[in-house]
């Protein structure tokens, strides 16, 4: 028989770890390199990435740990025997006692095969060519050389698409989990936080179209983006140089009187009233009997405050 079997969350929290350091490889790096990215745009330094192929090597690496236990979990939940190979399978009848954690599991390929049979499970073409390229691509860092110069928005497009098709946004939930966040003056707890988190989506709004950023936090592709009261509140107090310009209409309807935001993902009332600021087309305006310190009565598309 087969002892330790897993929980399935187990290779949930592997899988959203390893995606946590495939991330910030290329996050970091940027950073440590240009600290002004975070102002003037990451993603512009792509020939200081040529004599750092080790850097990109070990995040491609991440993101294919990410990725294979990811499977493992969705796999995992149907039964962890799902994910033995034949000869490990065998033990399972076995009267000697073999522990989980010493078999031989399936590997990729195999994975996404079984993740297909589970009812309401589907890749497209896209994906499976996006997983397969991935894979190869691994391979030659882990096993061989892997000659051909690597980008990092090879590597940032392959994280989105990973997180939109298969994940779906509610990576960011769990992602949160794991996020290393440094302590900010004034803020707490999940302030914090969503600091933390504005900067992952520069760094990703940078890299992907916007169309491809809405997608990955699972914001509406149409409607008029507005900063957010309660992040730019936390941005100003913290000092970021970042625009929490993360908030909807809620709904997109031309009455609508509240904001909801997809970084905090909290609600704030707004007033319907032409921006004084020229020529600003708005009319989402906060209004003046706000508790904000920084931002009450502004414009939330350009940010410049009303006349009383």
């Amino acid at each position: 028989m087969i002892t330790n079997l897993p929980e399935p969350k187990e290779f949930k929290y592997l899988s959203i770890q390893y995606l946590a350091q495939a991330i910030d490889h290329i996050f970091k790096t940027e950073l440590a390199i240009y600290p002004g990215a975070l102002f003037s745009g990451f993603g512009d330094i792509d020939e200081e990435w040529d004599s750092r192929q080790g850097v990109l090597g070990n995040s491609l690496i991440m993101l294919f740990l990410s990725v294979e236990n990811f499977f493992k979990y969705e796999v995992s939940r149907q039964g962890p025997h799902d994910l033995l190979t034949d000869e490990s399978r065998e033990k399972i009848n076995s009267p000697e006692s073999f522990d989980f954690e010493n078999l031989y599991l399936l590997g990729l390929d195999e994975l996404i095969s079984k993740y297909q049979k589970i009812d309401g499970k589907s890749l497209s073409c896209s994906a499976l060519t996006m997983l397969e390229k991935l894979r190869v691509s691994r391979n030659k860092f882990t096993h061989g050389l892997h000659r051909e110069l690597i980008e990092p928005s090879y590597i940032v497009e392959v994280i989105a698409e990973f997180l939109t098709v298969i994940w779906t946004p509610t990576w960011i939930s769990e992602f949160r989990e794991v996020m290393l966040t440094e302590p900010l003056y004034g803020l707490f707890n999940e302030d914090e936080e969503n600091m933390q988190l504005l900067q992952y989506y520069k760094f990703f709004e940078d890299y992907l179209s916007k169309k491809k950023f809405k997608k990955l936090i699972g914001m509406p592709l149409e409607g008029r983006r507005y900063l957010c009261p309660h992040c730019q509140e936390n941005a100003i107090e913290s000092g970021s140089v970042i625009d929490a310009k993360y908030a909807c209409l809620e709904p997109n309807q031309p009455d609508t009187t509240e904001v909801y935001c997809w970084l905090c993902h909290g609600y704030a009332e707004i007033e319907r009233e032409s921006c004084q600021e020229k020529p600003c087309p708005a009319n989402v305006i906060y209004p003046t009997d706000s508790y904000k310190l920084h931002i009450s009565n502004i414009c939330l598309t350009c940010g410049c405050g009303q006349g009383k």
